[in-house]
């Protein structure tokens, strides 16, 4: 079985915010945005009082990757997410290919219709469990 990891750099932002800001995945945007010096560690003192805007917001990831040309060829293709947290839609060169609602799971995707050759994107769009809880 061939494989291609899309870990590493790719870009991050708060839904609906035009700036595209570096990240690392794996990883989070409490770990993305301690990076950039945008919040203080939720970890150490009160500062969690501080951050708790993070999770009220949705975010967005993205990352552009170039195929392996033996993959492209394979009969069947399936993109392997694990803790996608918690509530997410992905998308694959602007299709929608998936939804997660459990971190604590694997998920697969058939993204065999949506690859290309050349360049392509997958989109992540993590809504606030926050938010999407219900009262």
């Amino acid at each position: 079985m061939n494989q291609q990891s899309l870990n590493g750099a790719w870009q991050f932002r708060q839904a609906g915010d035009g700036e595209w800001l570096p990240a690392t995945v794996p990883g989070g945007v409490h770990t993305d945005l301690i990076a950039l010096g945008r919040i203080g560690d939720p970890f150490v003192g009160d500062e969690e009082k501080r951050v708790q805007r993070v999770a009220e917001q949705d975010w967005e990831y993205r990352h552009s990757f170039t195929l392996d040309a033996a993959l492209l060829a394979a009969p069947q293709m399936f993109l392997m997410c694990d803790g996608l947290d918690t509530l997410a839609e992905l998308w694959l060169n602007e299709q929608p290919i998936g939804r997660a609602e459990n971190m604590f799971r694997q998920y697969r995707f058939d993204v065999a219709g949506a690859l290309r050759t050349g360049a392509n994107e997958l989109r992540v769009r993590f809504t606030s469990p926050v938010r999407a809880a219900p009262a």
